[in-house]
């Protein structure tokens, strides 16, 4: 029977590197189990779902590209530190890989981790820093998503082109803000997407343009830089991603660096425990 083959974090990594460093037009796309339930039309918190978003959710994970990266929460390898909610596989993998082979034929093989940049920024913080500081700082940029711009600014460096979307169902309202999407896209090297399901659907309208511009769906990871608990990894060791950040922007309180360190025993003996 075939299987969905997912490469680790740090395969990720460097195949991404790989393609940013000898292509101008690279997309890293995640599609996680909320957006493979948008395909299946189950209904979930924070999305309200509709038939168009449904299919062009479906026409961005049907793009099949080498620079059209696509990095899928299906039977993920297990990797040192992870745990039960901090990006050990789900508990409805199984249902998740089933409707995928299921409904699409054809499919790219392998695909990439959608958790590379969540699990190396919290158990190796040194390779995203440097990630960030030669592929996302220094570069052009357009973000879109919630998340306001300063706070933006602290993880991906000056914004040139800042795009608020809702933070929930952006979809519903992204004929009000694409048209800032379209008229811009082509005077930025990147683009950045945190809009939630609406991240795929601006990827795949964007790859259709066929511009030579690189996207990054890094997911929740902002949140945690803005100290937004919405995912449990953030509750239990999202505070290390704090060394992702350039120097001038980590944390220097030291009772909130003590919280830091106990928070990382308190999670010690939480994976032994269990």
């Amino acid at each position: 029977m075939k299987k969905i083959i997912t490469k680790s974090t740090f395969e990720t990594l460097s195949y991404l590197e790989s393609k940013l460093n000898s292509n101008e037009k690279v997309f890293f796309l995640r599609f996680g189990d909320g957006e493979v339930f948008d395909m299946m039309g189950k209904s979930r918190r924070n999305q309200v779902n509709s038939p168009e978003l449904i299919e062009e959710m479906k026409e961005a994970f049907s793009i099949q590209d080498e620079n059209y990266i696509k990095a899928l929460a299906i039977n993920m390898p297990h990797e040192k530190g992870m745990s039960n909610g901090v990006f050990a596989n789900y508990s409805f993998n199984a249902e998740l890989e089933s409707y995928i082979l299921k409904f699409f034929n054809e499919l790219q093989l392998p695909f990439y981790n959608p958790i590379t940049f969540h699990y190396l920024s919290v158990f190796r913080p040194k390779l995203i820093y440097n990630f960030f500081n030669k592929y996302v700082r220094p570069k052009k940029k357009m973000f879109i998503g919630s998340t306001n711009k300063d706070t933006a600014e602290k993880l991906y460096g000056k914004i040139d082109y800042y795009i608020n979307v809702p933070p929930k169902s952006a979809y519903s309202s992204i004929n009000e803000w694409w048209p800032n999407v379209a008229n811009n896209c082509s005077d930025v090297e990147i683009v950045i997407v945190s809009a939630g399901a609406a991240t795929k659907v601006v990827a795949k309208r964007l790859w259709e343009k066929n511009l030579n511009i690189q996207l990054f769906d890094f997911g929740s990871i902002i949140d945690a830089i803005d100290g937004k608990v919405t995912r449990t990894w953030i509750r239990l060791v999202g505070h290390r991603v704090n060394k992702i950040l350039p120097v001038e922007y980590r944390e220097k309180n030291i009772y909130k660096r003590l919280i830091f360190i106990l928070k990382d025993i308190k999670y010690f003996f939480r994976r032994i425990i269990k």
